[in-house]
């Protein structure tokens, strides 16, 4: 014969069943895009003539064009990576920067190798972004379906940090801090800034502003003493929620006739993703809270009047079984 459970058991056993529900979902692992899982055809950097038109690390796609002129290196547009480390001399007291080019292809026969690796947290590998590309649309990340961004770490690669500190030795870049020609001298107040935009899947922007981060900042706002970003910065992205892309740009104080005259680089590791709840166990958790609402009035209710077996239809129903079981004893028990 079937047994039922008492009210009160009852109750724990549905409380019961939602939390194991419910738990797992909450208990969803984030996803952390190191780019370590990425291979190196040869050398310590892949611009993108070995690859075809993009490349995937961690389920997210990271889009690319690359061209070889003839130059050192190949030219490369949206992402590439790198494991290469190289520092800066002093005066920035050799800080470290990530570096896709072999810094005397421009010149700049003073970097030193610091290191075999160049990503975050002393990690090895890392993606660069080239955010105003000519052949690509744009500079564009696209992310596995079911994920939010959460964070990511940012920092100048090498290249533009030189140019930012010592100016272009062809003269395209401005030194920053330098007053522009014809201009008083003063500390003059150059930035750098990237923009991170969100797109949803039909590629229209999110309601929420893009995501800025300062790579170098001369403004001295408040006070603030001028900078370039040398080392890996964690970025909030929380903001672009429901965004099944990133797109990259940049902006700045120095300009010429073909318009940002900075060099657009970033670097970029430990792009962090979190799970969205699947709309079912949304509905399971939203149930699990009534659950637990209902046992929490109800016990308020039955502290007020008195204890269970004294309030309402609970109590003539004990009364009534109690009658039962008296009235269909066998004659001679008691």
């Amino acid at each position: 014969m079937m047994r039922l459970l008492p009210i009160q058991h009852s109750w724990q056993l549905l409380l019961a069943t939602a939390a194991l529900v419910v738990l797992p979902a909450s208990a969803a692992r984030a996803i952390v895009i190191d780019f370590e899982d990425l291979t190196f055809t040869s050398g310590d950097y892949e611009a993108g003539l070995n690859l075809a038109g993009s490349f995937a690390s961690g389920g997210a796609k990271f889009n690319n064009f690359a061209a070889d002129f003839g130059a050192p290196l190949p030219y490369f547009e949206g992402f590439a990576y790198s494991k290469q480390n190289l520092a800066l001399p002093a005066p920035v007291d050799n800080s470290t920067f990530p570096g896709v080019y072999d810094p005397t292809a421009w010149g700049f026969d003073s970097f030193d190798p610091a290191g075999d690796g160049g990503g975050a947290g002393s990690s090895t590998n890392y993606a660069v972004a080239y955010v105003t590309p000519f052949s690509l649309p744009d500079a564009r990340i696209t992310l596995p379906e079911g994920v939010n961004p959460t964070s990511v770490e940012l920092t100048n690669v090498a290249y533009a940090a030189l140019v930012m500190r010592d100016g272009d030795p062809n003269g395209f870049s401005r030194k920053f801090g330098t007053p522009p020609s014809g201009q008083p001298p003063q500390v003059w107040p150059d930035w750098l800034k990237l923009s991170i935009t969100g797109l949803d899947a039909g590629g229209s922007p999110l309601a929420a502003a893009p995501v800025e981060f300062y790579l170098a900042d001369y403004r001295q706002i408040g006070g603030a003493a001028p900078y370039i970003v040398d080392s890996w910065t964690k970025v909030d992205l929380s903001s672009l929620a429901g965004a099944r892309y990133l797109v990259l740009t940049e902006s700045g104080s120095d300009h010429n006739d073909f318009g940002l005259a900075t060099p657009a680089y970033v670097a970029l590791d430990n792009l962090v993703l979190t799970p969205v709840p699947e709309p079912a166990t949304c509905v399971l958790a939203g149930v699990g809270a009534a659950l637990v609402g209902l046992a929490a009035r109800r016990g308020r209710g039955s502290r007020r009047a008195g204890g269970p077996a004294a309030s309402g239809w609970v109590a003539k129903r004990q009364e009534a079984l109690g009658n039962r079981r008296g009235s269909s004893a066998p004659h001679g028990m008691s």
